[in-house]
């Protein structure tokens, strides 16, 4: 169960594979309707901001030719580049 909490959840192991769980992490986030709360992050040293924005746009190649779902372009957006606004207004 999710509950309505103003915390973000961050997305950062994303970019070092794009797996199956990531992408059912994705579409569990997006079926629940809390994908507005997931912001960008890396698992600097070992992970940089490029390895996730491209681990996120590679987020549905593990369904690809598939019928499952596949996580939108719109959302993927939301989270690079729109998402952290609702957190850190100061600096929107």
């Amino acid at each position: 169960m999710l509950r309505p909490l103003r915390a973000p959840f961050l997305l950062a192991a994303i970019g070092l594979a794009p797996t199956n769980a990531s992408f059912q992490a994705m579409v569990t986030a997006m079926e629940y309707g809390v994908d507005h709360k997931i912001l960008l992050a890396s698992d600097f040293p070992s992970g940089t901001i490029t390895n996730v924005i491209n681990g996120l746009r590679n987020v549905n190649v593990p369904v690809d030719g598939s019928s499952l779902p596949k996580i939108p372009q719109e959302i993927q957006d939301a989270i690079i580049y729109e998402n952290w606004k609702a957190f850190f207004p100061e600096w929107a």
